[in-house]
């Protein structure tokens, strides 16, 4: 992560103007994105993914918000613009996401990020998010119940409902 962060400090242009044309290149250029995806970081995501198969999507970027590995195309090129991105590399918070479902594949998501710091320092040097499967969620919280009359939820710091029984009850 670090590596990338150095050559993004490196351009000779503003790293707004790079990702742009890095986002274009993700939407439109094979090459560009199986380049990425063949890293042996993605690699590894994409091995991880297919071990534990509640995970829909793993993502590594650096500190911009610009992806370094994935473990398929279906993820954002940079997340940078993002709010929930803003506050996790500014604060080093968890981020956790409200469930949303993906049009593409027709299954509800929730993305959890997390900050990666650098050994050196312990600055926040980028991140990894996974986005879940909704389903298998709820049938992992379901499976913990002994009682049918009793219903499971997860509720966020402020309130919302992260993991609830239906996703008509999602905000």
């Amino acid at each position: 992560v670090q590596i990338s962060n150095t050559a993004f400090d490196d351009f000779n242009e503003p790293v707004e103007d790079v990702i742009a044309g890095r986002e274009i290149r993700w939407a439109e250029d094979e090459a560009f994105v199986d380049g990425i995806l063949a890293s042996p970081i993605s690699q590894e995501l994409m091995r991880y993914q297919a071990e534990l198969t509640q995970i829909q999507d793993l993502h590594v970027m650096n500190f911009y918000g610009a992806t370094i590995a994935a473990s398929s195309r279906n993820v954002e090129y940079s997340e940078g613009g993002e709010a929930w991105y803003q506050v996790l590399i500014t604060t080093g918070e968890i981020q956790i996401l409200q469930p949303a479902l993906d049009e593409e594949s027709g299954r509800w998501g929730m993305e959890i990020a997390v900050p990666i710091r650098s050994r050196a320092d312990n600055s926040l040097i980028g991140a990894v998010s996974m986005v879940l499967d909704y389903a298998d969620l709820q049938a992992h919280l379901a499976s913990g119940v002994s009682s049918t009359e009793v219903t499971t939820y997860i509720i966020s710091s402020i309130g919302l409902g992260v993991i609830v029984p239906s996703t008509d009850q999602i905000a």
